[in-house]
């Protein structure tokens, strides 16, 4: 079975390389879907249909960067956005993954082989996301539903979870930076 890439990009070069490469590296490993604009690309996300990852070129004309990845996040959130873009940066690479984009890859270093690990693996992370998302929701409502109180510190003895019912009986309420990570 094959694993579809939504490819966002006008660069018809690199849509080329990238089609040519995996025929003769991966034969129907991985197959990719181009469209060049953002709009196509949560059109074709509506269509929910067999769509495993989408690949974003960063130098897309017409984008806002940072807005655009909040887009196609908002369109397909169970999907891993992986970026392409020529800049080399570190830090520019790093605040898109803490903007939650999956992967930054160097348009000029991609091949076949590259692009199928690194399509597995996001899809393997944003799963494993998915999951321990749903697991720390499900223990969130456990705890907060116990009749007794629950605290939980860290290896310093900081508070670092209150049920409503410890807050009740200890008449503290946790500051927003504790609530950011319950």
């Amino acid at each position: 079975m094959s694993t579809l890439v939504l490819l966002i990009t006008r660069d018809r070069h690199l849509t080329n390389r990238l089609a040519k490469s995996l025929s003769d590296f991966a034969g129907d490993a991985l197959a990719i879907e181009s469209v060049d604009h953002v709009s196509g690309a949560t059109q074709r996300l509506k269509q929910n249909d067999g769509v495993d990852a989408v690949m974003m070129d960063w130098d897309l004309p017409g984008t806002r960067g940072l807005e655009t990845l909040l887009v196609l996040m908002g369109a397909a959130p169970e999907l891993p956005i992986i970026i392409l873009g020529d800049d080399p940066n570190l830090l520019q690479q790093m605040n898109l993954i803490e903007h939650e984009a999956q992967e930054y890859l160097l348009k000029r270093r991609l091949d076949a082989d590259t692009l199928i690990g690194m399509v597995h693996s996001a899809i393997a992370r944003k799963s494993r996301e998915r999951i321990l998302f749903c697991d720390k929701e499900r223990t969130q409502v456990t705890l907060n539903s116990i009749g007794d109180a629950v605290l939980s510190t860290d290896a310093n003895w900081r508070i670092t979870f209150l049920n409503p019912v410890a807050e009740t009986l200890i008449g503290w309420v946790p500051s927003p930076t504790l609530r950011a990570f319950q």
